[in-house]
């Protein structure tokens, strides 16, 4: 199978290199900017095209690796192409966006489909070495979607098919596993260097509990894995916290409150605490959203 692509960010000159590596041929890569292409056709010895014409008439499987905004457009301009598209397939990045997109592309008999690795691609480098082990997840249609579900098969990776009306939630639940997540162990390491701690010493101080949190939940899963006072039902610690976050800070209390109801919530599904204390700790939320309240219009 011969693979091209269009565009030549993180993502796609990571994939092209990863795939190249698994012995796939990848027939180059075609930008706008010309030099873009050389520099992602470099890391799997393949082509640098001009012509995007030409970059689709060789490639069997044609991957759109460029912004969401742009995946569209890019498709109504392969579908003017003077191309027999039956036997290709048409694939894009997205983790938002669904194969209809590519339905220019589908109306001229090409499989199409969405094609998303659960990985971050921040370290492209990294991620030709991390997409070993990432699941794919799959959307789209058409005869030869097989074909590329067989090149997964391949490589090793696991893949799962994800149905179109689910795929925006699939991606908001990415955002928060990733994105989010960077944004909570920043708020914490602005706790402590508040705290008087200096910034190069956050690090030895949550690398440790980031790291063994992540592991526990991936082994034990969220409910088991978790600890902490809400876990133990601890009303005197959760106050507190309330306490000192509403001297310090008013947005590290409103997500406090906000990740304490939920996280009661969690604790309580998995057997850690019991109805009554549940309910004894949002009271507690309550009551501190009641005098927040109550001081914004004293």
């Amino acid at each position: 199978m011969k693979i091209g692509f269009i565009g030549a960010g993180k993502v796609g000159t990571s994939l092209g290199e990863y795939w190249y590596r698994k012995g796939f041929q990848v027939v180059g890569y075609y930008t706008r900017t010309y030099q873009h292409a050389v520099k992602a056709a470099s890391k799997s010895k393949s082509m640098a095209y001009q012509e995007l014409e030409a970059l689709v008439k060789d490639s069997d499987l044609i991957a759109i690796s460029v912004n969401d905004d742009q995946i569209a457009s890019i498709s109504e301009k392969l579908a003017s192409l003077p191309i027999v598209w039956e036997n290709k397939i048409v694939f894009h990045l997205s983790g938002l966006h669904t194969s209809n997109l590519l339905s220019s592309l589908w109306d001229h008999g090409a499989t199409v489909c969405s094609l998303h690795p659960m990985l971050s691609f921040s370290d492209p480098e990294k991620a030709v070495i991390d997409l070993q082990s990432v699941l794919f997840t799959i959307e789209g249609r058409g005869k030869k979607l097989g074909e590329l579900k067989s090149l997964l098969d391949q490589c090793g990776n696991s893949w799962m098919e994800i149905r179109t009306d689910v795929k925006a939630l699939y991606h908001t639940a990415a955002t928060i596993l990733s994105n989010y997540l960077v944004t909570l162990v920043d708020i914490g390491v602005q706790m402590l260097t508040t705290a008087g701690f200096k910034q190069n010493q956050t690090k030895d101080l949550i690398e440790p509990l980031v790291k063994k949190t992540i592991d526990r939940v991936i082994d034990l899963g969220t409910e088991k894995a978790l600890t902490g006072p809400i876990s133990r039902g601890d009303m005197c610690t959760l106050e507190k916290h309330l306490e000192v976050l509403g001297e310090v800070d008013q947005t590290w209390l409103d997500l406090y409150q906000q990740m304490g109801f939920l996280t009661i919530d969690l604790a309580k599904r998995g057997g850690r605490i019991t109805s009554d204390s549940a309910e004894k700790m949002k009271e507690v939320l309550i009551s501190n959203e009641k005098k927040k309240h109550n001081s914004n219009f004293s």
